[in-house]
């Protein structure tokens, strides 16, 4: 089969199973569709010993839409909701909560870690308000030895006594937030005991 390139006008010989499909013209080198020709030419036609490579269409075939063929759409197209079409939930449609499940829901106990069961039952002990006294009294006693330190490393002034002030502070420092700390949960939970009481 004899096909020509619509950009060069050179003749070239093809395979029936290339008809429409992209090759390289063998005399301009340029990408073409491969097409029969109908009439010989007087002219040989060369080999076109370049494989195809794929069937992609070119730029030309590809139909191009300008904006005016692109369909605009007004603000009166768009359909517009008012508040008449919103459907409206009256309080017949809420789930009521009856007494049974509010019951069920304050017997509920969830399972606990250990450590917060011990804090319960130490804000329900008669004792825990003493051990809110005894953690506080603790946080303040820690401030004593570093007081301590301090004054022996200012009428006894050496590197040795620098250095255990400083660690004596860190560490009585560290144990008054933890007892602090304490404290302050203990209170919290005994807030909250004392309201479960009360409801």
């Amino acid at each position: 089969m004899k096909g020509q390139c619509p950009k060069c006008n050179g003749l070239f010989n093809a395979k029936p199973e290339w008809i429409g499909q992209q090759a390289r013209c063998p005399h301009c080198q340029e990408m073409i569709t491969v097409q029969p020709i109908q009439a010989s030419q007087p002219n040989a036609p060369a080999e076109l010993k370049v494989p195809i490579l794929d069937s992609t269409p070119s730029d030309e075939q590809i139909p191009k839409v300008t904006a005016e063929q692109i369909p605009k759409v007004t603000a009166e197209q768009i359909p517009k909701v008012t508040f008449e079409q919103i459907p409206k939930v009256t309080t017949e449609q809420i789930p009521k909560v009856t007494a049974e499940q509010t019951q069920k829901a304050k017997d509920f106990d969830p399972e606990l870690p250990p450590s917060i069961k011990m804090l319960n039952e130490m804000a329900a002990s008669p004792s825990s308000k003493l051990l809110l006294v005894a953690l506080k009294a603790g946080g303040y006693l820690c401030a004593l030895p570093p007081v301590l330190a301090l004054f022996r490393a200012l009428f006894h002034f050496n590197f040795g006594n620098i250095i255990s002030f400083i660690s004596t502070t860190i560490g009585f420092a560290s144990s008054a937030l933890i007892l602090f700390s304490l404290e302050k949960i203990l209170k919290a939970i005994m807030a909250a005991h004392d309201e479960d009481q009360q409801n």
